[in-house]
């Protein structure tokens, strides 16, 4: 060790170089290295390690690792041992020692139980501090191991010996011993129960001569046998009966260095349980012979003693000869000689005296052999010598078939299982405990059972959805499927799609769940990135349309000789192709339904306390070429009812129907029915814009046909449209559009006088909006076109309301939103982002308008929220 001392690199090492060391150290080190005991050093406030030659066999393949490292890392296993003791050394709490210590240290590439006699002892530096601790240890394991394993031994002894004398007092038979002189010297409690009636009362047993007790012994079969153990010393045993006591008794009476003991048991019950076994044995008989279970016994020549008529039929459908008693049951087999090889060798194991199971084939061919269940039992006689062998059998040859067709198939399980690369999984009927999961690399194995397989895998934001679908599988006792995260092996999150199906017992319910996930993490990132350009997609089209709409409401609707319905005609169709828009993006542009459609359309017109609109008809999702095209052309029907049609009435309805057809290929056709507006005295002399978009546009664009009936009780559409050109692909599994509710409608009368902070970094968008709150009679406080100066007005000014676009300049309005609500003062979010964006969830509750947002709905958003109604 002192070469390997001085070759270390100790530069590397808390101690540094060792000409720098203190002389403390120095000294310490020193007096180690030339000790012979084991010794060691820690230095410094990581108790850095130093050790000698004795010392180094006490951490084995520690070494030379250990050198010059903080014990906490040399010793992690039982820091929580040594850790507090060297603090209190080093604080100058003074020395300490310990004898028979055990500490569980790690040597040999595993924990071993070792005990330590040991003392850290203070090492005292120039100033009076302590620098570090002298450790002196033996290892005293082999010496506590053996006064552990003595102290077991002494144990078990006496143990063995109370054994034995309880034995002894407690056995069922009489045990007596006497000296040379036939003094009784030893006589149990059952032995004393059964002599007791013959002695006198109170009269002492123990030291008695056994003939001046038992005068009458000698007169009975019993006598003779007793005095020649005592005087030839040899073992005697007898049977017979005791008239004294009127009972039968066997007794076996054998010398040892003393005297002799006598063993003696009260066998009238067995003596009369013979006769009755003989009266017993027509019964047997009758039993043995009325069971399908197949008995048979032979002698020790293989002679058949006893056999049951199903054993007989058998045997003779199996091998075609009708046995007999007293045939030799291994002959009629001689035709198969491997058969009766077999045979021969399971009855000699019984006849040998061994008594056990086998499951063996016989038969004199494959396609007759049979499958039996046989148990041996070796048959002796009353002297207990052995006279032949029993045994009974059963034809188990069905059972096996199937369980061999388990095994097979469990073999099977399992070798899939062991091929596949998904995540398997075991769990209780109720899931409240993982029985096993193997992670495949993507989750930590289960060593063992645990109940705290939640808490382990699944992070606490997926844990009531998983929950709830576990508990909605256990109680339909249906298939598990979910897709959730979990806490992957390296200690990130991912994405799985997990399923389990239930196994079932016999009563039908469940007895565990047997479950599979695969790793979906790149889909769902995948996805995530998908649905993020979406969004942003969706934000950048929404502003650029409300740019086109307030450059539309300044341009049109302010020139000169222009009384504005053309700009809220253009503004209404560019509200319609952005609504169809969010709901295209929504879907990820995968199409629409077409309910949806119809829907946003005639939205602002529905009342659900005075219904006025009717609509029918199937689910179907459409391209989004056709939902736009459509979007146009049902804006411009609910917009003409509404100035000259049924909505212009309070008695005015609109029904809208739509069926699929088959005749000519499939087609949809919609229908379009106007009752109790304006009558309608002529169809219009030339038609407008709207009426030319909705029938050329769909002519067009979906190939189909528009017929405009201009009834007298009102207008009558028809569309004709081909499935071909309209239907989008599958649409029944397409992600169906978030639909978040509209926010509720106020008077705008409610706004005059109110002062709104209005954010918006568009500055086309920002005038027009302005201009809608002021000519509601609110004063406008901004626009504010950054996140800084929506914050600097949330924070100080004093406002009755707030219009907040979400995204200003690439930041979210977010933070001056929490201030708004902080200060109690409502706020409307205005997005082009639809339903593609997350709210942070205190938000999520806040009502939104999207973009373009025409000023009217503006206006009757901000009234209900400032107003509150």
């Amino acid at each position: 060790m002192g070469a390997l001392i001085r070759s270390h690199d100790w530069a590397a090492t808390p101690l540094g170089h060792p000409e720098d060391w203190p002389v403390p150290l120095k000294t310490a080190a020193g007096m180690m290295l030339r000790a012979t005991t084991p010794v060691g050093i820690y230095w410094g406030p990581d108790f850095a390690l130093l050790y000698n030659d004795a010392w180094r066999d006490l951490i084995a393949d520690k070494h030379p690792a250990a050198l010059g490292r903080p014990a906490r890392e040399v010793f992690p296993e039982i820091w929580g041992t040594i850790g507090p003791l060297f603090a209190g050394v080093l604080a100058g709490n003074g020395s300490t020692h310990a004898e028979n210590q055990f500490l569980p240290i790690r040597r040999h590439g595993r924990i071993e139980d070792a005990w330590f006699d040991y003392s850290f002892m203070e090492i005292p530096l120039e100033d009076g501090t302590i620098g570090g601790i002298l450790n002196t240890a033996t290892e005293t394991t082999n010496r506590v191991v053996a006064e552990r394993s003595r102290s077991k031994a002494e144990a078990a002894l006496r143990t063995s010996e109370a054994r034995a004398r309880n034995i002894v007092d407690s056995i069922a038979d009489g045990l007596m011993t006497f000296d040379a002189d036939w003094r009784i010297t030893f006589v149990n409690p059952r032995g004393e129960e059964i002599i007791r009636p013959m002695v006198e009362s109170g009269q002492a047993i123990l030291g008695k001569v056994f003939w001046d007790i038992f005068p009458g012994v000698d007169d009975t079969a019993f006598g003779a046998p007793y005095r020649r153990t005592m005087t030839e010393r040899v073992a005697t045993t007898v049977e017979a009966y005791y008239p004294p006591l009127d009972a039968w008794f066997y007794a076996r009476c054998y010398p040892h260095a003393e005297g002799v003991a006598l063993y003696f048991l009260d066998i009238t019950a067995r003596v009369r349980a013979e006769e009755e076994l003989s009266r017993a044995h027509a019964m047997i008989d009758g039993i043995t012979q009325g069971t399908q279970d197949l008995i048979a016994a032979l002698d020790t020549s293989y002679r058949t003693l006893y056999f049951n008529d199903a054993y007989g039929r058998e045997y003779e459908k199996l091998w075609g000869h009708r046995i007999r008693i007293g045939e030799n049951l291994l002959e009629p087999l001689a035709p198969w000689p491997e058969e009766q090889r077999k045979a021969q060798e399971i009855w000699h194991r019984a006849l040998a005296g061994e008594a056990f199971n086998v499951i063996m084939e016989f038969g004199p061919s494959k396609a007759d052999t049979r499958v039996y269940d046989l148990r041996f039992s070796p048959v002796r006689d009353r002297d207990g010598h052995q006279i032949g062998a029993a045994h009974i059998f059963r034809d188990v040859t069905d059972q096996k078939t199937l369980e061999r067709a388990l095994r097979e198939s469990e073999e099977r399980f399992r070798a899939l299982v062991t091929s596949t690369s998904n995540v398997v999984y075991r769990m209780s009927a109720d899931w409240s405990e993982m029985r096993d999961l193997e992670g495949r690399g993507f989750m930590a194995d289960t060593e063992e059972p645990r109940q705290n397989w939640m808490d382990a895998y699944i992070p606490p934001d997926d844990r009531p959805q998983v929950t709830a679908a576990i508990d909605e599988a256990i109680s339909g006792k249906t298939i598990f499927d979910q897709e959730h995260r979990v806490h992957r092996v390296d200690g990130s999150v991912g994405w799985m799609r997990s399923r389990a199906v239930p196994l079932l017992g016999d009563d039908g319910e469940i007895v565990e769940w047997f479950g599979a996930a695969i790793d979906v993490t790149d889909r769902k990132m995948a996805e995530e990135h998908q649905t993020m350009l979406m969004a942003e997609l969706d934000h950048r089209v929404k502003n650029v349309l409300a740019v086109v709409q307030a450059i539309a409401q300044q341009s049109l609707g302010r020139s000169g000789g222009n009384d504005g319905t053309g700009a809220r005609a253009f503004v209404g169709r560019i509200e319609a192709l952005a609504q169809s828009h969010a709901l295209l993006a929504a879907s990820r542009w995968e199409g629409a339904r077409f309910r949806d459609l119809i829907d946003d359309a005639v939205g602002p017109y529905v009342d659900a306390e005075a219904p006025r609109i009717r609509m029918t008809g199937p689910d179907l999702r459409v391209t989004p070429k056709a939902a736009q095209t459509l979007s146009l052309a049902l804006h411009e029907l609910v917009t003409n009812a509404a100035k000259y049609g049924a909505l212009s009435t309070p008695d005015g309805r609109v029904t809208i129907d739509w069926s699929l057809h088959d005749d000519d290929g499939r087609r949809l056709v919609l229908r379009w029915a106007e009752h109790g507006g304006p009558p309608i005295e002529e169809p219009p002399e030339r038609k407008g814009f709207g009426s030319r978009l909705i029938e050329q546009a769909v002519a067009f664009e979906l190939s189909g046909t528009v017929t405009l009936d201009f009834a007298r009780d009102g207008l009558k559409v028809a569309f004709d449209l081909p499935l071909h050109r309209l239907r989008a692909p599958d649409d029944r599994d397409g992600p169906a559009a978030r639909r978040t509710p509209k926010p509720a409608a106020g008077h705008p009368e409610a706004l005059k006088g109110r002062r709104i902070l209005l954010v918006e970094d568009q500055h086309l968008v920002a005038e027009e909006m302005g201009d809608a709150l002021r000519a509601a009679g609110c004063s406008v406080i901004g626009p504010a076109p950054t996140l800084g100066h929506a914050l600097r007005s949330a924070d100080v000014d004093a406002l009755d309301g707030a219009v907040l676009d979400i995204n200003l300049n690439e930041e979210f309005v977010w933070p001056a939103a929490r201030v708004l609500r902080e200060r109690d003062i409502p706020f409307v979010f205005t997005t082009g982002y639809s339903e593609t964006i997350t709210f942070p969830p205190e938000l999520s509750d806040a009502p939104r308008i999207e973009k373009p947002a025409p000023p009217h709905r503006l206006i009757s958003v901000l009234a209900a929220l400032v107003g509150g109604g």
